[in-house]
């Protein structure tokens, strides 16, 4: 089972929740999710935005809204962390550790709200296989710069550039590998 999830916040909710933004992200994934999954954190008007979350549950194209501050504290506890130690980043990480502690399912594929494929691409089906393979994560190359993730890879085969690298923009990851306490680990 794979999760997909985005996450809102006060200056994009209205991008996500009053357009086809959310169905295009499902349509190019080309993949039958799980789950499809709203983070929201830090917003104004919490009422207004979970209102128009609960037109996409009528419509079918979410299955599930989270508001990241109902559960914020749990996943600190679970993850041994605390607001202080993420410091600045705790605004824009918490969302996706909310999301790491409240997953059922088997994989999570998240990403950024400013983060969007431009075209239908299969290839998770590919990357679960390889993450079934003791990798630990996969990020398709969300910039376009190829060159750069050839340059930055340590092999490679026909579909996929293994490296260090990750980007918190968008990512593919098997849930069991981070709901555990590993976020005060430095490599």
């Amino acid at each position: 089972k794979i999760k997909i999830e985005t996450k809102c916040w006060e200056r994009d909710w209205e991008i996500l929740l009053k357009t086809n933004r959310i169905e295009k992200l499902i349509e190019y994934n080309n993949y039958p999710f799980s789950t499809i999954s709203l983070l929201i954190n830090n917003v104004n008007n919490i009422n207004k935005v979970k209102h128009y979350a609960d037109k996409l549950i009528d419509k079918n194209v979410l299955t599930e809204y989270i508001v990241v501050d109902d559960y914020a504290d749990q996943a600190l506890e679970l993850f041994k962390i605390t607001k202080e130690s993420l410091g600045k980043g705790y605004y824009y990480s918490i969302a996706e550790l909310v999301g790491i502690y409240l997953s059922k399912d088997d994989y999570i594929l998240h990403f950024s709200s400013d983060s969007f494929l431009k075209k239908k691409i299969s290839w998770i089906d590919k990357a679960v296989r390889r993450l079934d393979n003791n990798n630990k994560i996969a990020n398709l190359v969300w910039n376009e710069k190829y060159h750069q993730a050839k340059d930055e890879a340590f092999s490679q085969d026909d579909d996929f550039y293994y490296s260090y690298g990750f980007s918190d923009q968008m990512y593919l990851i098997k849930t069991e590998d981070f709901n555990k306490p590993i976020y005060s680990e430095k490599h």
